[in-house]
C-alpha cells in the first residue's frame, strides 16, 4: 500500500493523507443531522467541476458567521475577486501573495489569469508564482 500512497503524493494530494484540522474538527451535536443531510445531497458532485463560489458557500455554512466575524474572515465572491485581480495581475506578474488567503479564491483566479498570459508554463511553474498565508487551518485546507 505504501507504494500506492507514495505514487499519489507525487500528484500533489498529500493533504488528503496527512493529519489535518478535519481530523480534530468537532461539530455541535445539533448540527450532526444537518451535516449528514448535506453530505447525502452533495456526495454525487464532482468537486473539480465546482467553481470557487460554491466551495466558499460550503465553507460559510460550515463555520458559524459569528466565528467568522470574530476571526475577521470573509468569503469574497468571484466577481469581486476578478475585479481586484484585473488591477493586480498582469503578464509581468512573477509573484502573487495573498496574505489572508482563506480558501484561496484570489489565488485560484490569479492562476487562471496567469495561465492565459503564459500558456507555455507548466502547472508547477505557475504554482511557484502563487503564495498564500492563512491563520485558519480549516479554510486553508
Amino acid at each position: 500500500m505504501r507504494d500506492r500512497f507514495n505514487d499519489v503524493l507525487k500528484h500533489d494530494f498529500e493533504l488528503i493523507f496527512q493529519q489535518n484540522i478535519l481530523d480534530d474538527f468537532e461539530y455541535d451535536a445539533e448540527y450532526i443531522p444537518v451535516l449528514k443531510k448535506n453530505v447525502e445531497q452533495i456526495q454525487h458532485l464532482n468537486f473539480t467541476d465546482l467553481n470557487v463560489d460554491i466551495i466558499g458557500s460550503i465553507y460559510n455554512t460550515l463555520i458559524d458567521n459569528q466565528e467568522q466575524h470574530h476571526r475577521g474572515q470573509h468569503f469574497t465572491n468571484v466577481n469581486e475577486v476578478d475585479i481586484v485581480n484585473a488591477f493586480c495581475v498582469n503578464k509581468d506578474s512573477e509573484l502573487i501573495l495573498d496574505s489572508g488567503c482563506g480558501a484561496g479564491t484570489f489565488l485560484v483566479r490569479a492562476y487562471r489569469l496567469l495561465k492565459n498570459y503564459h500558456n507555455e508554463l507548466t502547472h508547477e511553474q505557475l504554482l511557484e508564482r502563487l503564495w498564500g498565508i492563512e491563520v485558519g487551518m480549516f479554510p486553508a485546507f
